[in-house]
């Protein structure tokens, strides 16, 4: 088993690369004598029970509070559900909550966990690729709004975090490839080999490898991990922020589908709208370019999937999001494998017009 350690002073956790069940013990440690609340979406049903019993064997009393699966779920009030079911069986701020599912179990039983009794620990058990490199490490936990994804939510790091790639044997296709959009955003962000490495396998090898996998896997954790320990709360204006790469774009055509296209659908896009943006203002390569969407389709991303959308929708969109500074929208660009910038874009009518470019081409 692998292992990793967030480095946050008090607030240091470990990433917990191989099995769940090797891990009994420390999972055990976790829930010796708690009161536990299991959080699970219902795509995790045939994986719960190995897990439920590791924490059985330790933990006082179990709760557990499965909702359905999907972004439609990630609400307040799927939220204050959660918190009234750990109400009614008179959990203290010694509970414990455990989210085992994708990116939205996470993100919710996070926030939970956060608001609970002011604030209690929480477990990370993601069976997602997206969660496993990318939501379930770093201690950002939200809900979506009629208004956007994660604008109500609260920075709380878990406990620890479980990561099992035996999970991502039943993963439909379509979800391994929405995790794929964040491994191929780390080693843009920072992790060449990881580049390097993606460029000279595929999907299908890497479903088929679990070292292969598990390697891809860790090093878009430590990339992640690194960006954290430097810059927990994104307070500074050029560091965490680099994560959200073409979620700027990504998430407003991620709201605009209505969900239909999913995280990591959107994200790709989004990239490849950031590294176009880019090149047109003269900080990227056409080479750059032309590598990343290359590599974007290698593993199946459809990049025309959000064409039928306008630039006026996505602009709207697009100033809803969170890094967003003195009603100012804020991008990530890429320059090189390795290196990409914060931007503010001071005039709204530029990005229009690119925006109106783009989608003119991908249409044609």
């Amino acid at each position: 088993m692998n292992t990793l350690t967030v480095h946050l002073a008090e607030k240091s956790y470990p990433i917990f690369l191989g099995p769940v069940a090797e891990s009994g013990p420390s999972l055990d440690r976790f829930c010796a004598g708690r009161n536990v609340l299991f959080a699970a979406d219902s795509n995790t049903r045939a994986w719960q029970r190995p897990v439920l019993d590791l924490i059985e064997k330790s933990a006082m009393h179990l709760e557990c509070f499965t909702f359905p699966a999907g972004e439609a779920s990630k609400t307040i009030d799927t939220v204050l559900r959660m918190i009234e079911q750990a109400s009614r069986a008179n959990f203290g701020r010694d509970a414990l909550f455990i989210a085992f599912g994708g990116g939205v179990c996470g993100d919710m039983t996070g926030f939970a966990a956060a608001i609970y009794m002011r604030g209690i620990p929480f477990i990370q058990i993601p069976t997602s690729l997206l969660a496993m490199v990318d939501s379930s490490i770093g201690g950002k936990t939200a809900v979506d709004t009629v208004f956007g994804k994660n604008l109500i939510g609260a920075f709380h790091q878990p406990l620890a975090v479980y990561i099992d790639t035996d999970f991502l044997k039943t993963l439909p296709e379509r979800q391994f490839r929405n995790g794929m959009a964040e491994i191929i955003k780390a080693g843009v962000l920072g992790a060449p080999e990881l580049y390097r490495m993606l460029k000279q396998t595929s999907m299908e090898k890497l479903r088929a490898d679990r070292t292969l996998l598990e390697t891809a896997v860790f090093q878009a954790c430590d990339l992640k991990r690194r960006i954290v320990e430097q810059d927990e709360c994104e307070t500074h204006s050029s560091i965490r922020v680099r994560l959200n790469y073409g979620h700027t774009f990504g998430h407003a055509v991620e709201l605009l589908s209505g969900f239909s296209l999913n995280h990591g659908e959107s994200v790709a896009i989004g990239m490849d709208m950031a590294a176009q943006y880019a090149f047109e203002e003269g900080l990227c390569s056409r080479e750059f370019l032309l590598s990343q969407r290359g590599l974007l389709q290698r593993y199946g991303f459809d990049l025309n999937a959000g064409n039928g959308l306008s630039p006026e929708e996505i602009l709207r969109a697009m100033f809803h999001d969170k890094k967003n500074r003195h009603g100012k929208i804020r991008v990530i660009l890429p320059e090189s494998v390795g290196t990409v910038l914060v931007q503010e874009i001071p005039d709204p009518k530029k990005l229009e017009m690119f925006l109106r470019k783009y989608l003119a081409e991908v249409r044609s």
